[in-house]
């Protein structure tokens, strides 16, 4: 099994969660667990991974959000920027393990 990776991941080339206030905490947990982080624009195929998505530069571009995280097998998601109201009920995953509507 590999070591899991943080995907810091955005279909808008000039909105990234790892310029933002609020991935501070998200940045200080993967430093400290020793979690490498990798800033892209397409999802790689990998067993497991964090993703982090800026919710301002994504709203709207859910459909190829949900294709690419196909690509993961066990995915734990964040979704930054929650003041944006983000959609997050609209993404999609085989096995989510909460209801996403709780998260809203």
């Amino acid at each position: 099994m590999n070591h899991p990776k943080a995907f810091i991941y955005s279909k808008d080339p000039l909105d990234s969660a790892n310029g933002k206030w609020d991935y501070g905490l998200l940045k200080q947990t993967f430093e400290r667990n020793k979690i490498e982080e990798v800033v892209v624009d397409i999802l790689p195929t990998t067993e497991r991974a964090f993703v982090v998505i800026p919710g301002q530069g994504n709203a709207g571009k859910e459909d190829e959000i949900n294709e690419e995280l196909k690509n993961i097998d066990r995915v734990v998601l964040f979704i930054t920027g929650d003041e944006e109201n983000y959609p997050i009920y609209i993404l999609k995953y085989r096995d989510w393990e909460t209801d996403r509507k709780s998260v809203v």
